[in-house]
């Protein structure tokens, strides 16, 4: 088999786990709301994606930007093998175990941090789930590493644990500001800077709290994202993306959304889904 960058350099950090450990991975999730593997992918994967990123970009598909990030949406329609690497089972494994339950695709971006700027690019503490929130709170977030990182690329933080303290407030006098803007300070609470080689692989629960800092040097920063959701969390309110609800493994769940506290209810729609007639959810920022 062959090995990703970060196999070969022997790179370990506590999050970071070789597949052959996924049951330590995943009692370190449970505990800590992220998880790193260095050896899910290959460095023969890492080049397809690379490839198709890159083809993408060449055909105007996806792009970069100097100075600020680019709306890098729906990734998957965006080349084929990055739609086969969504569905790929030994991410669409980890994820299951992770929920605990049947998953399909939220939603899939390309986050490239700007080129040259070191002012923009950076994302305030936050947790995913408020920005598309759900019947209940199993969604996993996977995060492909394109380029190798280091403290001063903007990688990753997570406050550890902070999954398991619930909800957090993203609003500001009832306007959703897309930041935590609760009491707590976040900077004086233990954190961990997650600085990753090209192909790791990361993730993370939709209530850990992260940010991420601007670049302070020139060059790629660029992280694929699959947003992964328990096939009965139904999605409330926030953007839906055209690849919402994708299937990326066999639909075993249907007309039915899940509820934190365990009540299911049977659910009109297109197989629980919203059904848009008038086009009135068309996002207004």
């Amino acid at each position: 088999m062959e090995k990703t960058q970060n196999e070969k350099s022997g790179k370990t950090q506590k999050w970071n786990f070789s597949i052959h450990e996924k049951q330590k991975a995943i009692k370190y999730y449970n505990k800590n709301g992220f998880v790193g593997f260095y050896d899910l992918l290959t460095s023969k994967d890492l080049k397809q994606i690379q490839n198709a990123v890159d083809e993408a970009v060449k055909n105007k598909k996806l792009g970069y930007a100097d100075d600020s990030i680019y709306p890098n949406q729906d990734i998957i329609y965006a080349h084929p093998v990055l739609e086969e690497y969504v569905k790929d089972p030994r991410i669409c494994n980890i994820v299951r175990d992770l929920t605990g339950a049947p998953i399909e695709l939220q939603h899939a971006k390309l986050n490239a941090k700007p080129l040259h700027s070191r002012t923009n690019g950076g994302i305030k503490w936050h947790q995913d789930y408020p920005f598309y929130p759900h019947t209940n709170f199993d969604l996993v977030a996977c995060g492909i590493h394109l380029d190798d990182e280091d403290e001063g690329a903007g990688p990753l933080r997570y406050i550890p644990g902070s999954h398991k303290h619930g909800l957090k407030s993203h609003c500001k006098n009832g306007i959703f500001a897309k930041e935590f803007t609760g009491n707590e300070d976040l900077e004086k609470m233990p954190s961990e800077l997650i600085t990753c080689s090209a192909g790791q692989v990361m993730f993370h629960h939709s209530l850990t709290l992260h940010n991420s800092a601007p670049k302070v040097h020139d060059g790629q920063r660029r992280l694929i994202v699959f947003q992964y959701r328990a096939q009965d969390a139904v999605q409330l309110s926030g953007l839906v993306w055209n690849c919402t609800g994708y299937q990326v493994t066999p639909k075993e769940v249907h007309g039915l959304a899940r509820f934190p506290d365990g009540t299911v209810v049977e659910n009109r729609g297109w197989d629980g889904k919203l059904i848009d007639l008038f086009n009135r959810f068309k996002p207004m920022y």
